[in-house]
């Protein structure tokens, strides 16, 4: 089973064209039920799906006005397509991965 890629500062601009960016935090229950939720995708979607450490990553977080965890960006042709803050049913999220 493929991983889900974590992204910093460093590497984000690389697979910012199309994906979807999930802002989360380890000491946040819901993030890690989202992130075990992900995990139990198919590999095509999991590919599509980024995870970003809130905590380690705050210029990130701040450059998208990422005030709470979870929050997902789907990007699409290096643009924001669409923005869902709290936690989702999964169905939410492949809607969020079809998108891009």
């Amino acid at each position: 089973m493929t991983a889900i890629t974590a992204l910093t500062l460093e590497n984000f601009d690389e697979y910012k064209d199309s994906m979807v960016a999930v802002f989360y935090a380890n000491w946040c229950p819901l993030c890690l039920i989202l992130l075990d939720e992900l995990k139990q995708l198919d590999e095509k979607c999991r590919e599509k799906v980024k995870i970003i450490d809130f905590d380690t990553n705050s210029e990130l977080a701040k450059r998208y006005n990422i005030t709470g965890v979870p929050t997902a960006i789907a990007f699409r042709n290096g643009k924001i397509a669409d923005v869902r803050p709290g936690f989702r049913e999964t169905v939410q999220y492949l809607e969020m991965i079809n998108m891009v």
